[in-house]
């Protein structure tokens, strides 16, 4: 059997995952606690069948997830959570840079993913340890298109 590297997939199945991924963290972020997964990557994105044309993408491993209490009226609170968790290649650079965030981390990684499925790439230069990428400074994005 190929490997799931290897399978081939359109940009609608692509589209599809994507979309169900996108409301997943949608019912997390609008949940009272709020839920922040906080490792949002290829790895924790499983599809529920191995045939692309009827697989849905689910998010697992919420090994790293955190709670949070929104303050009524205060949609983007930053709250106190700090330190580098989660993986790098997908991290938000105020995570990476350990300063207070919130959900939108996950909307950042999320946003990664979506660049690699549909350029079937990595965006972010392969770097192995924290200690590495604090060598280089900010992470070195591959072929971003211009803003």
């Amino acid at each position: 059997m190929d490997s799931p590297h290897q399978r081939i997939y359109t940009k609608s199945d692509a589209l599809r995952w994507l979309t169900d991924t996108a409301k997943g963290l949608n019912y997390l972020h609008t949940r009272s606690p709020c839920i922040i997964h906080r490792d949002i990557k290829p790895e924790n994105i499983m599809l529920t069948s191995p045939d692309t044309r009827t697989s849905t993408a689910k998010i697992t491993d919420f090994g790293l997830h955190c709670l949070v209490e929104r303050r009524r009226g205060f949609a983007d609170d930053i709250y106190e959570l700090t330190g580098n968790t989660g993986s790098l290649m997908y991290m938000a650079p105020e995570v990476f840079r350990m300063e207070p965030y919130n959900e939108k981390v996950d909307v950042f990684s999320f946003g990664i993913n979506f660049w690699e499925l549909f350029n079937s790439s990595l965006m972010i230069a392969r770097i192995t340890n924290m200690g590495e990428a604090r060598g280089f400074g900010p992470l070195t994005r591959l072929g971003a298109p211009p803003l």
